[in-house]
């Protein structure tokens, strides 16, 4: 999501011109930050860094906390696996609330769960998502949230939850778009939330349309529960 950039440019460019001129950058550096969601509003964000098996390298990717020992995220995230490092609570990737380290994750189809190694305390900015049922109808608009990149597309740092525009998809999944947010490859995993109901995990972003595919975890709900232990 490839945001942020521009907000702080816009804020530099405020900095430097007139009061006469100020006025239409401040309402760009308004809208740039109103997209901005803390953890506290969106506590079941979680950040994924990956260490991948085949080529020693990370991949990073996000995740939602849907108990106090699992994360789901996208099956994609979980190829090669070798080890994982969560962060929870984390408005900024470089302070986070928690972190805790794991090596198991489970996937099936386009989705995985992932097994933290400890139980998870809930606090005011770690806090489990409720998941949908099948028969949910799929909202007009929802949050995602995510990391996005840097100007150089490595991994972005500051969480974004911007609101986007939500249409059925084919194969029950959904397809959100932004007027003004691009997702990059950084933010898959990442949760689709309604209602404080995660409806969708971001699969496919589409390069620089605004928008991307998101995978309708009520398609796995019995997967999940059977794995977890636990009733969603």
């Amino acid at each position: 999501m490839k945001v942020l950039g521009v907000c702080l440019l816009a804020f530099v460019v405020a900095v430097q011109l007139r009061h006469s001129q100020i006025n239409s950058v401040i309402k760009l550096i308004k809208k740039c930050f109103s997209h901005g969601g803390v953890t506290s509003e969106n506590p079941w964000v979680v950040h994924l860094r990956i260490a991948v098996s085949t080529s020693g390298y990370l991949r990073t990717c996000v995740g939602s906390l849907i108990d106090n020992r699992w994360v789901l995220t996208a099956a994609s995230c979980m190829e090669n696996v070798r080890f994982v490092w969560i962060r929870y609570g984390a408005d900024n990737v470089i302070n986070p609330e928690l972190v805790t380290e794991t090596t198991i994750a489970r996937t099936n189809g386009e989705i995985a769960i992932i097994s933290i190694n400890r139980a998870v305390g809930y606090t005011d900015n770690i806090n489990a998502v409720a998941l949908p049922s099948i028969d949910d109808e799929v909202p007009a608009t929802g949050i995602v949230c995510g990391y996005g990149a840097d100007e150089d597309n490595n991994p972005g740092e500051q969480i974004i939850c911007p609101e986007i525009v939500l249409e059925p998809f084919e194969d029950g999944n959904i397809l959100g778009i932004s007027e003004d947010v691009t997702p990059t490859h950084h933010d898959i995993g990442a949760p689709l939330v309604s209602n404080g109901v995660q409806i969708g995990i971001l699969s496919i972003p589409i390069g620089r349309s605004h928008s991307a595919v998101f995978v309708n975890p009520a398609k796995y709900r019995d997967w999940i529960k059977e794995q977890i232990g636990v009733e969603l």
